[in-house]
C-alpha cells in the first residue's frame, strides 16, 4: 500500500508548527458492518497534519476499530499517560515542550502503561536499539510507514500487551477463585499498613483456615467437590463488609484485611459473622457439608509494624485456635509472643534431642478390672530437655509434627519400647500387649508397615503383642490408603486401636 504520510526530513512524523493541546479526538472509525471493539489510541505529535496522516491509515486498517486522543505538548501527553486511559501509544520524536523519547521513558517507567510505540527517522542513529532497550514495542521510520504495516504493528502490540496483562493477573490472583494470592496479599497488605500510619489508624489482619476441608472434599465425591470451594467464597463474602480484601493464601487458608478501625474491638463482630457463616452447613443435592473455620487476628500497630509481622501474628493466632478445638477464632496476644519464642527453641532443641538421646519412655499399665490383672502397657513418650526440664508429649510433639521430626522420633520410640517389652519378658513377666502412639505423618509414610515389621524382627516382639494407637481423624483422612496399611496390619497380626473416637 503507498504511503500516505508527506516526507518530512526533520524529526519523526515532522516537526512542524506548534499543534493544540489534545484540541480534537479524531475517530478512525471501521466501515459500515464491520463491527469490534475499537482500541483507544493516544497520539503524541506535534503537526496537526500528521495526526490527519496517521488518522487516515487507522481508517485503511482492517484488523480493528481506532479512536484516537491527539496531543501535541509533552505535559498534556505525560499525564493522559499517567492516568492509564488508553491501549496503545503513538509518540514521535518531537513534541512541544519535550522530546518523544523522554516521554517513552516516562511511559516505560510507569510500569502499567499501553504498549509504546515509537515514530523515528531513518537518519537517527541507534534509535531503533535504544527504542527497544527502554522497553518500546516497536519503532516505526519515516519513509517505510503505510497503513497495512501500522495495522500489523498496533495488532502485534495489542495482542502482546493482552498476553502480559493475562500473566500478570496470573501472578496476583488465584484462577480458581479469582481473589488475590498470597504474594498479592502482601502487597495490598503493605499498602495498608502505609495508609494506616498516615491516618493514624488500625488495621485487622485475619487468616482463616478451613477444619476438615479436605476431608469434606473427599466425602462428597470430586464432581460435586468442584462446587465446595466457591460457596465456602461466597459465604465468606457474604460475612465480611465490602471493602474487605480478601484473598486465598493456600489451599484451604484465606486473609482478610479489615481497614480503618477505631479500636481492636472492631474486628471481632466480623470473626463471629464468619464462624457463623462457615459453621451452617452447605447443601450439596440433599448431603450436608460441614466445614467449619479457625480463625487469628492481628492488628496494627499493636501486634505489628509490617506485613510480615502481622501475618505471622495471626498465623501464630489461627494455630492457637485450631489447637482450642477449632471452629472458633483467636486474637494475637503478647502471651503467644511467649509461646512463639519457646516453641522456636524445640524446634531447636528436637534435632539435637534426637542425636544425644534426650528422651525417654514412660509405661502407663493397663489393667482388666474384672480380673486385676496387668494385661498390657501404653509406652509414654517424655523429652528430658536439659533447659527446661521433663516435658510432656502436648508440649513438643505438635512440633516434632510440624517439622516433620516425628518420623524419625516414632521410629524410635517404637524400637525402645519393643526391645523394652522383650527384655522384661526375658526377665520373666509374662506376655503383656504393648500400645504405641501412631502420628498422622508416621501413618502417611508408604514404608510404615515396613518399619512395624523390622522393629518386630529386630526386637524380637511377638506381632500379636504389639498394638497401634490411630485417632479416628487420622484414618479418615485417606481411607483408601488407611484400608490398603490396615490390611498390612491384619496380615502382621498386629492390632490396632482407634483413639479419640467419636470426634
Amino acid at each position: 500500500m503507498k504511503d500516505l504520510r508527506p516526507k518530512h526530513p526533520a524529526g519523526g512524523l515532522k516537526a512542524g508548527p506548534r499543534g493544540g493541546e489534545a484540541a480534537a479526538r479524531p475517530s478512525a472509525q471501521r466501515p459500515a458492518g464491520r463491527e469490534a471493539r475499537a482500541t483507544r489510541i493516544l497520539l503524541a505529535c506535534n503537526d496537526p497534519s500528521d495526526r490527519d496522516v496517521i488518522t487516515e491509515m487507522l481508517i485503511a486498517c482492517r484488523r480493528g476499530a481506532y479512536e484516537i486522543d491527539w496531543f501535541s505538548g509533552y505535559g498534556a501527553a505525560l499525564r493522559a499517560v499517567e492516568e492509564r486511559r488508553h491501549d496503545i501509544l503513538l509518540i514521535d520524536m518531537r513534541l512541544d515542550g519535550g522530546l518523544g523519547p523522554n516521554l517513552l521513558r516516562e511511559a516505560v517507567d510507569d510500569g502499567r502503561t499501553a504498549p509504546a510505540i515509537l515514530f523515528a527517522v531513518p537518519q537517527d542513529p541507534g534509535i531503533e536499539a535504544w527504542a527497544f532497550g527502554t522497553g518500546a514495542a516497536d519503532c516505526l521510520f519515516d519513509g517505510e510507514l503505510n497503513a497495512a504495516l501500522l495495522d500489523r504493528v498496533l495488532a502485534f502490540a495489542s495482542e502482546r500487551q493482552q498476553t502480559a496483562a493475562h500473566l500478570d493477573y496470573l501472578s496476583r490472583y488465584d484462577p480458581e477463585t479469582g481473589l488475590a494470592n498470597r504474594q498479592h496479599f502482601h502487597t495490598i497488605l503493605d499498602r495498608s499498613i502505609a495508609r494506616a500510619r498516615r491516618r493514624d489508624s488500625m488495621i485487622a489482619v485475619f487468616l482463616v483456615g478451613l477444619d476438615r476441608f479436605k476431608f469434606a472434599g473427599e466425602t462428597i465425591g470430586r464432581t460435586t467437590s468442584e462446587k465446595l470451594l466457591p460457596a465456602i467464597v461466597k459465604r465468606l463474602q457474604t460475612a465480611v463488609p465490602e471493602t474487605t480484601v480478601l484473598a486465598r493464601l493456600g489451599d484451604d487458608t484465606f486473609g482478610l484485611i479489615l481497614e480503618d478501625l477505631s479500636v481492636l474491638d472492631d474486628a471481632e463482630p466480623i470473626a463471629k459473622r464468619i464462624s457463623q457463616a462457615l459453621s451452617v452447613p452447605l447443601d450439596f443435592d440433599g448431603s450436608d457439608v460441614f466445614v467449619a473455620a479457625s480463625i487469628g487476628i492481628a492488628t496494627f500497630p499493636l501486634c505489628g509494624w509490617d506485613a510480615d509481622t502481622l501475618s505471622g501474628s495471626a498465623a501464630t493466632a489461627m494455630s492457637r485456635a485450631r489447637a482450642e478445638g477449632h471452629n472458633c477464632y483467636q486474637f494475637h496476644t503478647r502471651k503467644m509472643t511467649t509461646i512463639e519464642l519457646q516453641r522456636l527453641v524445640l524446634q531447636t532443641g528436637l534435632h539435637r534431642a534426637l542425636e544425644q538421646r534426650e528422651f525417654l519412655l514412660h509405661y502407663q499399665p493397663q489393667i482388666d478390672l474384672r480380673s486385676g490383672r496387668l494385661i498390657g502397657v501404653e509406652a509414654l513418650v517424655r523429652w528430658r530437655h536439659r533447659d527446661l526440664g521433663l516435658l510432656l508429649p502436648n508440649e513438643f510433639i505438635p512440633v516434632a509434627e510440624d517439622t516433620g521430626l516425628i518420623i524419625p522420633l516414632g521410629r524410635w520410640v517404637l524400637s525402645a519400647a519393643c526391645r523394652q517389652m522383650r527384655i522384661w519378658q526375658e526377665g520373666g513377666l509374662p506376655p503383656l500387649r504393648l500400645a504405641v502412639n501412631v502420628a498422622q505423618r508416621q501413618f502417611r509414610e508408604t514404608s510404615f508397615p515396613d518399619t512395624i515389621a523390622d522393629t518386630l524382627a529386630e526386637s524380637g516382639l511377638p506381632p500379636e503383642q504389639l498394638a497401634l494407637e490411630l485417632t479416628e481423624s487420622t484414618l479418615m483422612e485417606d481411607k483408601e490408603a488407611s484400608h490398603v496399611t490396615l490390611a498390612r496390619f491384619r496380615e502382621m497380626g498386629v492390632a490396632v486401636f482407634i483413639d479419640d473416637f467419636g470426634t
